[in-house]
């Protein structure tokens, strides 16, 4: 059986140097401090696609939307499977059904994590997020 790590290591192609760094994204009782970088990283990766493609700035609020709101983090952790890998804190335990805010926050913690792991590489935190579906190809 695969563990927890290695199931989201597959899940976005990345594998972790320091896996200390996984382990904390995937425990909401430690995840706060990485989702709250994973949320600011995930707004980076998408405004500076839309930065490039020269459209206004209300598409790139609409992108950023469709991208970056804790429903479409949720459905992708969903869709991905990711929430079967967290282990819960005591506000959300193992019989109960993640809230839309708590997934959207483990995304945004393994974004963090690879974003911290791999030196701060804008390229491969971007390929993690294009693997998630969190930004346009």
């Amino acid at each position: 059986m695969q563990s927890p790590r290695d199931f989201i290591e597959g899940a976005i192609a990345y594998n972790f140097k320091n896996k200390c760094i996984i382990d904390e994204a995937i425990q909401q009782t430690r995840n706060k401090r990485l989702a709250f970088l994973g949320d600011k990283v995930v707004a980076l990766v998408i405004v500076d696609s839309w930065y490039r493609s020269k459209r206004s700035c209300g598409d790139g609020y609409k992108q950023l939307q469709n991208y970056a709101s804790n429903r479409k983090l949720a459905c992708q952790a969903r869709g991905k499977h990711i929430d079967e890998c967290i282990q819960p804190g005591p506000l959300n335990p193992l019989s109960s059904n993640p809230s839309i805010h708590s997934l959207a926050t483990d995304v945004e913690a393994i974004v963090g994590a690879v974003w911290i792991d791999s030196g701060r590489n804008f390229g491969v935190v971007k390929g993690v997020m294009r693997r998630l579906e969190l930004c346009p190809a």
